[in-house]
């Protein structure tokens, strides 16, 4: 499983609009053919992940409880985390995403995809 893990409340402001990084990372991840055929391996999940006094409800439970049961660290160091799973749930590594330079997520995304 692959899980794109939000730190912060994403933005709505024109200047510094959160929401679209992640709407273009959806985009680029299943329509640039390159990212798709790595996709494609991948059960994609994103998931809002606030500062323990700020957490909220995500679906049926907090986001802190899905950080616990997964033992990844909380709050997360940047705005943009990736998590990778194995197909039994256990988490093998989180790689901070730099979402300051979209020139660069395509080879990023390439780069971390192709490890697991």
């Amino acid at each position: 499983m692959f899980a794109i893990l939000v730190r912060d409340p994403l933005s709505r402001d024109p200047v510094r609009n959160d929401f679209r990084t992640v709407s273009e990372i959806y985009e680029m991840l299943f329509n640039d053919n390159d990212l798709f055929a790595q996709t494609i391996r991948f059960y994609t999940m994103c998931v809002m992940m606030h500062p323990e006094e700020r957490s909220r409800t995500i679906t049926s439970g907090m986001a802190k409880e899905f950080a616990d049961a997964r033992k990844i660290e909380f709050p997360l160091p940047s705005l943009f985390t990736f998590a990778f799973f194995d197909l039994d749930g256990t988490l093998l590594e989180v790689e901070e995403f730099d979402h300051t330079e979209p020139a660069q997520w395509k080879g990023r995304l390439l780069e971390m995809m192709g490890r697991y």
